[in-house]
Formats: C-alpha cells, sequence, structure tokens
C-alpha cells in the first residue's frame, strides 16, 4: 500500500476521530439508555454515524475513491470485497440514521 499523501492523511485522521468521538458518546449516553426509547434511538444514531465514518476510512486509507453517501450498506462494499464480507452485517444500523432523526 502507497503511503498517503497529506491531504488524504489528515481527511482518514478525521473520519477516525469523529467516529472515535461519536463512539464515546454512544458509549457515555448508553448507561442511561434503559427504559427510555428516545435515549436509545439517540445512542444508536450515534453508533450508526460512528460505523459509517469507520466505514469510510477505510477505502480513504486504501486511497480509493468514492461517491458521497451516507449509505451504510453500500459503504463496506467500496473498500474492497474482503472488507464488505467481514463488515457487511453493519447494514442493521441504517434505520438509526436519518429516518429515525
Amino acid at each position: 500500500m502507497q503511503p498517503l499523501d497529506p491531504d488524504a492523511e489528515a481527511l482518514l485522521c478525521e473520519w477516525i476521530e469523529q467516529a472515535d468521538a461519536d463512539l464515546e458518546v454512544a458509549r457515555r449516553m448508553a448507561a442511561q439508555a434503559a427504559g427510555h426509547r428516545r435515549i436509545r434511538e439517540i445512542v444508536g444514531f450515534h453508533c450508526r454515524q460512528a460505523a459509517e465514518k469507520y466505514l469510510k476510512a477505510l477505502p480513504t486509507r486504501r486511497q480509493i475513491e468514492f461517491p458521497k453517501t451516507h449509505d451504510i450498506k453500500i459503504l463496506p462494499h467500496l473498500a474492497g470485497d474482503p472488507v464488505a464480507d467481514s463488515l457487511g452485517a453493519a447494514k442493521w444500523l441504517t434505520p438509526f440514521g436519518v429516518e429515525i432523526r
């Protein structure tokens, strides 16, 4: 794999930092989510956001250009077949995206 140019490396770091932040918010809120449907939905939303950003980091790291999309069902396929096979289960997070918000 080729080294990343500075712009691609900055974008990769941004995807990962944003995903990490969404995941941290979900972790912190999860303890309060039991018995509160709306809070569970917000936790799900942040989990979905984190997954989307991690999935966008993969083709960025592999220097594969991809279209602007929020469709978590197709994102695993953008980084290549082995990744798609192992991450395809992330599609269950789809309803926690814009549909719930």
